[in-house]
């Protein structure tokens, strides 16, 4: 590209320089971002605070707390269904970050909502993938899941492999 050869042209005389690298640090993440190389998360979802099942069945998209800011548009996120189910259910793709703001409105399938409506940013999520009983607890941790799925977390090379033979 264009802008990699005049960075690159514009700092080669100060290769030891660190603004040199971390200007070819920050070129490389912008391409790879362009390129949509995609992370794939698991979040977790209460459902004593939220009727996720019912939610998706009623709507293919839906606004969810983005608790990571490395979550990106073209992310595959997984939500994870703590007790009694204690599986993942669902394959979402996210279509949008960083919302300030609630764009679809669900609230009829929040139980508990205190964290959820006042939460900051949130995310657009559609569903691409239901599970049943594919991606149990027992299943994740034989594929590297470590503890409990409290917070969102990378998916594991190892769960991604098995996931994608399902």
């Amino acid at each position: 590209s264009v802008t990699v050869f005049i960075f690159e042209y514009q700092f080669e005389k100060h290769e030891n320089h660190p603004l040199f690298f971390r200007l070819k640090y920050d070129i490389i993440k912008q391409i790879m971002i362009g390129v949509n190389i995609m992370t794939e998360w698991i979040i977790p979802c209460n459902p004593n605070y939220y009727k996720v099942d019912d939610a998706f069945s009623a709507l293919k998209k839906l606004d969810w707390k983005q608790t990571s800011p490395k979550m990106q548009v073209g992310d595959i996120v997984y939500i994870y269904i703590s007790k009694p189910i204690m599986a993942i259910r669902y394959k979402c793709k996210v279509n949008k970050v960083n919302l300030d703001k609630i764009e679809i409105d669900d609230s009829k399938f929040v139980i508990n909502g205190d964290s959820y409506e006042t939460y900051p940013v949130h995310m657009e999520l559609e569903v691409l993938e239901k599970y049943d009983n594919e991606l149990t607890m027992e299943i994740l941790s034989n594929n590297g899941v470590k503890g409990r799925i409290q917070c969102p977390r990378r998916v594991n090379p190892e769960l991604k492999k098995y996931i994608h033979q399902l």
